[in-house]
């Protein structure tokens, strides 16, 4: 199922914009996240690995850990610097169920809501991750 929000565009001289490329999550802990993101979420080795972040590749777009440095952190505001991303799969009831069985608690389990199967829980640093399996 393919799910459009393109509109026309206002500016014609304007390059379209693509995709998104990546999503970049600023961490505090990074082993503790790569942990997470690496092992409990399944996302393996990652495509790039730097002294300051590392890139998972996925389809449709990246997801980046950025290891969030005072300069970075100091100028966040909990009000406009928080992330939430959602995750396709196809069923979303064996992943949640693996996920479990890994100790990640979800802020509610898988539930029918917007023509679609969601779930919702939170990384080790409290970011907001849901699941969707279109149905």
């Amino acid at each position: 199922m393919v799910h459009s929000l393109r509109k026309k565009k206002e500016c014609e001289f304007m390059p379209e914009i693509k995709r998104v490329n990546a999503v970049f999550i600023y961490v505090v802990d990074m082993p503790l996240m790569r942990q997470f993101y690496e092992k409990t979420l399944g996302l393996g080795t990652p495509i790039v690995e730097t002294d300051m972040w590392v890139e998972y590749e996925m389809e449709g777009a990246n997801l980046a850990l950025h290891q969030g440095d005072e300069k970075v952190l100091s100028k966040a505001n909990p009000t406009y610097n928080t992330v939430k991303f959602s995750l396709e799969t196809d069923d979303i009831a064996q992943f949640c169920s693996e996920l479990m069985a890994k100790g990640v608690m979800f802020t509610f389990e898988p539930r029918k809501d917007f023509g679609s199967m969601l779930a919702e829980f939170k990384d080790p640093e409290s970011n907001l991750i849901r699941l969707i399996q279109f149905i």
